[in-house]
């Protein structure tokens, strides 16, 4: 905050003034604060020469009861400013606002009173974009209900609006109806609405408008087919969520859609409610760039997409046969494919065009398929998740690609003991059928392992779990707990290990169970690096402690104890160095391995 004053101050002092401003920061609470940054507005806005403003504090939905951040009325009075974004913070009352050449308005999660919202509309002749977020809390009151639903008849009726936005957080039990006006405007361009109702509609003029977006939104069908006949230039078409919806007919037959370019439909599933008849969905129109389909049942047998580039279908069923959709035949243009949830096949068979250089894989927890074969000539990223136990058959690549890029992002609903030697040996078939890329491996939730207790002293580390003694070891059997993981997982069975540019580890692990299970691992694949948390950041304090304790156990492990790492992986491990990455927030290990070209 010093830094970004001195920088305001200079500038004031050379005469020069910002145009731009954009300050993003997390949700404080000390009082020095909240001074600093008010005057750091007040000298920014001083010169009067700021045409865009953009405030956005972070985080105040963690501590409702806190004080937000009061706006100074400085803001109010420039009289250059065009477009205001806030987000996070608070409006008093204000008694002069001079807003003659504001045109866009965002208010999210802005503490802000009636009257003075009513006088920055009323207030702002050429005001054409506003976005309002509002908590579905504040419609419990029938007089907020009546004092939004004038403000935005007023709005509607002396400004010719082209972007208008209207969020409700939360599921109230009394839903906002928004007036018809809004659907009477033949000057607007974007619509996007969240958490309202839309009720019967007798006057409809949307002649002008390209994008529409309802999120969980109750509508009924005959509203919808209504809404979108009047929306011949539409470009961009996004239902998620909404209720009262059985099916979407975007047909060329049907409908006169030949500009519509981007399409997202996901059903109720999608956000944890209950939908015993799925959306029924087809789109045949030529122009379409992105379909985006979640829980609903798709209509795309024989259906010829020339200039689709990205498709993702979420918790769809398909069938065996259901995979030819997507070869040259249908989608010559297709660049990224994401397949997330899909269930009700047995395998996966696919030929993609030469275009598709993207892919995603999200498998069911308890989906069972027997194998994949992809052939893809030109990928460059495929990414796989979901659980992964002895029943999940393997994914392998056909392409002419060097040096593409896999993901794997592994969590396990497995239990180790029972057969830990099946589960590694399907590991090592799956790692080997994307030999030909750069690996990136992150491992999560493991069973078993991580029930294996055993005490810290070097010279007495036995298994505790009774399977494993009673299974696989002698009582007379005195060699320590790492030389005995060989005998007990692999049974005197070697693999070829498979080379690994990343491996990243999640959960939480006793110190003996995460060596054991980092010996299990390097028998069948030599990571270059080893860390954690490769595909997401942690936020809570609870994540980052977890991500503390498992760098230290990595390092006590992979570093410190030398003599045991030469037991765990003897001739085979050369070095270890720790080094810091990603800006030198984390850490990871580097590994160099004898009888492998990593280094």
């Amino acid at each position: 905050m010093s830094c970004l004053s001195t920088a305001l101050q200079r500038y004031h002092h050379q005469n020069l003034s910002v145009q731009n401003f954009f300050l993003e920061m997390s949700y404080f609470e000390s009082k020095s604060t909240h001074l600093r940054l008010e005057n750091l507005i007040k000298t920014l806005l001083q010169n009067n020469g700021v045409k865009t403003f953009r405030l956005h504090i972070l985080g105040q939905e963690q501590s409702p009861t806190a004080p937000y951040f009061h706006l100074p009325p400085i803001v109010f009075n420039s009289e250059s400013l065009l477009e205001l974004h806030l987000k996070g913070c608070l409006i008093g009352s204000i008694s002069n606002i001079l807003f003659k050449n504001l045109h866009t308005l965002s208010l999210t999660r802005v503490d802000i009173c009636q009257v003075t919202l009513g006088n920055m509309i009323s207030s702002c002749p050429l005001l054409v974009n506003f976005f309002l977020e509002m908590s579905s809390r504040a419609f419990d009151s029938e007089s907020t209900r009546l004092f939004l639903e004038n403000l935005i008849n007023t709005f509607f009726q002396n400004n010719d609006v082209k972007t208008f936005g209207l969020h409700i957080r939360g599921q109230g039990q009394n839903p906002f109806h928004l007036p018809p006006i809004v659907f009477n405007s033949e000057s607007l361009r974007q619509l996007h609405l969240k958490g309202c109702m839309i009720g019967s509609i007798s006057n409809i003029s949307l002649e002008n408008l390209y994008t529409l977006s309802l999120t969980r939104v109750d509508i009924s069908q005959v509203t919808l087919e209504n809404i979108l006949s009047s929306c011949h230039l539409l470009v961009s078409l996004s239902l998620l969520g909404c209720s009262g919806l059985k099916t979407i007919d975007m047909s060329n037959n049907n409908n006169k859609f030949h500009g519509l370019k981007h399409f997202a439909v996901r059903g109720l599933q999608m956000y944890g409610h209950r939908q015993e008849n799925p959306i029924s969905v087809k789109i045949d129109i030529s122009t379409i760039e992105t379909i985006t389909i979640g829980a609903c049942q798709f209509h795309h047998h024989n259906i010829y997409f020339p200039n689709l580039k990205s498709l993702t279908l979420e918790k769809v069923q398909l069938s065996n046969n259901s995979f030819e959709i997507f070869s040259p035949t249908y989608m010559p243009r297709l660049e990224c494919l994401t397949l997330d949830s899909c269930y009700g096949f047995e395998e996966i068979k696919m030929v993609l065009s030469d275009s598709v250089k993207h892919m995603t894989i999200t498998k069911p927890q308890h989906h069972k398929f027997m194998n994949a074969v992809i052939e893809a000539p030109n990928i460059v990223t495929f990414a796989y998740e979901g659980s992964y136990g002895i029943h999940s058959g393997p994914v392998s690549f056909i392409t002419n690609s060097i040096g593409w890029e896999s993901k794997i992002y592994l969590s396990f609903y497995y239990d180790f003991n029972k057969d830990p030697s099946a589960w590694f040996a399907n590991m090592n078939e799956q790692l080997g059928g994307f030999s030909g890329s750069r690996i990136s491996l992150e491992l999560s939730r493991l069973g078993g392992f991580g029930e294996v207790h055993v005490s810290l002293s070097r010279k007495q580390r036995h298994v505790a779990d009774p399977y494993l003694v009673d299974q696989y070891l002698d009582d007379q059997y005195q060699a320590p707990f790492y030389e005995r993981v060989p005998a007990i997982v692999f049974c005197g069975r070697d693999y070829e290990p498979v080379e690994v540019e990343q491996l990243s580890l999640r959960g939480r692990y006793t110190h003996t169970s995460l060596a054991a299970f980092l010996y299990c691992v390097f028998r069948i694949c030599r990571p270059r690096y080893v860390g954690h948390d490769l595909f997401s950041n942690a936020f809570t304090r609870d994540e980052k402690g977890a991500h503390k304790e498992m760098t230290l156990l990595l390092y006590v492990i992979l570093v410190l104890e030398k003599e045991i790492r030469e037991q765990f992986w003897p001739r085979a491990l050369e070095d270890v160095k720790m080094e810091r990455f990603d800006d030198g927030v984390k850490f990871r290990f580097r590994l160099k391995w004898k009888d492998h070209q990593l280094s």
